[in-house]
């Protein structure tokens, strides 16, 4: 799921950094139009980007994504690096994103009016002397939709001493991955229409959805002791159970020694091989059924909001 959620997230906002200002890269890469007539809103600065009432394709049909104000700001962006490097480090916040028809405006206005916004932050940091990539903060956060949080730290030792570019995303090991998920139909709305997507539009997607189910259900039965304590196991299976439309709040740790090797475990050709690319995970789950008080929930968001705001990487 990680890596579902955040590699895209990086392939998109990342995928041509480039020697120049940061709304340089950004519109240069990116067919950005203002959602009403006029012209663009854009605030150009030395290390930040910020456009105002701007929309982008989703590359879906005409759907469009329209957001209220993107803020792209980081470090190593004009660097002097070659085409490709990408920003050493980058704070990417999107708020009041919407997502809209792009070609029917009363069908837009009523989405809108029947819709809460949501908002997207991401923080990561490219320590090019250890090899390491810290992405510490990425979440996707909504009025209904409630909240999805990740952390992620990924190691390339032979990347150290050098700038991180695009086509080395995929030689990252994951060494730790921290996953919170408070739905209240967030799968059902963000995350299952990309995978029926997938699948096809065209036929009954249950019948794969329920063999990954239970792919999945076998593969935390499984799981040893060593890898998942048995209330781990139990938490995953909870959750699992709910799929796909659970309701309660998961909190996901995995932490791999040795790192987890993505091109490895991606080219596994048998079940024994993807247990010996994994066999150094170690699992902590916890899952709550049920709604959370909603006095509690809104100082929780509030708590989080403000702990969560963009600041200024070095």
């Amino acid at each position: 799921m990680k890596k579902m959620l955040i590699l895209p997230a990086l392939m998109m906002f990342l995928g041509a950094a480039q020697a120049g200002p940061v709304c340089e890269f950004l519109l240069s890469r990116f067919a950005v139009h203002a959602q009403h007539e006029g012209s663009l809103d854009v605030q150009d600065q030395p290390q930040t980007c910020v456009i105002r009432q701007g929309q982008m394709g989703t590359g879906t049909g005409s759907m469009v994504l329209a957001f209220d104000q993107l803020r792209l700001s980081g470090s190593g962006f004009a660097s002097g690096g070659e085409e490709g490097d990408l920003p050493q480090t980058l704070a990417l916040d999107v708020t009041g994103i919407y997502v809209l028809t792009g070609r029917m405006p009363g069908q837009d206005y009523l989405m809108r009016l029947q819709a809460l916004p949501m908002s997207f932050g991401m923080d990561y940091v490219w320590d090019a002397q250890s090899g390491q990539l810290r992405i510490e903060r990425a979440v996707l956060r909504g009025e209904r939709l409630r909240e999805i949080s990740v952390h992620v730290l990924a190691q390339a030792s032979e990347l150290a001493g050098q700038p991180l570019r695009l086509e080395d995303l995929p030689a990252l090991r994951l060494r730790h991955l921290r996953l919170r998920l408070d739905n209240v139909a967030l799968v059902q709305s963000m995350i299952m229409p990309a995978v029926v997507s997938s699948i096809s539009l065209y036929e009954d997607p249950k019948p794969t959805i329920q063999a990954g189910l239970l792919a999945a259900r076998t593969a935390v039965m499984l799981m040893p002791p060593s890898t998942a304590a048995l209330a781990s196991r139990q938490a995953l299976l909870d959750f699992i159970g709910e799929l796909p439309a659970p309701k309660g709040q998961l909190d996901l740790r995995l932490d791999f020694d040795p790192p987890l090797d993505g091109l490895a475990l991606g080219g596994a050709g048998s079940m024994d091989q993807v247990r010996k690319a994994m066999s150094g995970m170690r699992v902590q789950a916890r899952y709550a059924r049920g709604d959370l008080p909603f006095a509690y929930v809104r100082v929780r968001d509030w708590l989080r909001m403000v702990l969560s705001a963009p600041k200024n990487l070095p």
